[in-house]
């Protein structure tokens, strides 16, 4: 199973659930706020999940940054210390799950 057919796959039971308009809802994010280690460790078990999860660099730089409700973690691939120029985004939703991922493949891991 894949991460993005997941992905797919939830958003389009949104989309055809009979009787549910997400235009007049305003969208409030949960109170609680994940840490840095709570999004690493989500990443870790997705990627024993699912068997298209980039696996993590050999040395890397990490960040995270919130857009709205949603989190983006990056891994930046470094060589001799410096960064190379490939890295890897994961978005997470609220509650930790990763939703999507890409992967710019310009050193492969």
């Amino acid at each position: 199973m894949s991460v993005r057919g997941i992905t797919v796959s939830v958003a389009l039971m949104a989309a055809l659930a009979p009787g549910v308009s997400s235009a007049a809802q305003e969208m409030r994010c949960p109170e609680r706020v994940l840490s840095e280690a709570e999004l690493h460790a989500a990443l870790a078990r997705a990627r024993e999940r699912f068997d298209d999860v980039p696996p993590p660099y050999k040395s890397q730089e990490l960040r995270m940054d919130r857009m709205r409700c949603l989190y983006v973690l990056f891994e930046y691939q470094l060589v001799d210390g410096r960064k190379s120029g490939s890295w890897q985004s994961y978005t997470f939703d609220p509650y930790g799950e990763l939703m999507d991922y890409f992967e710019n493949d310009r050193i492969k891991p």
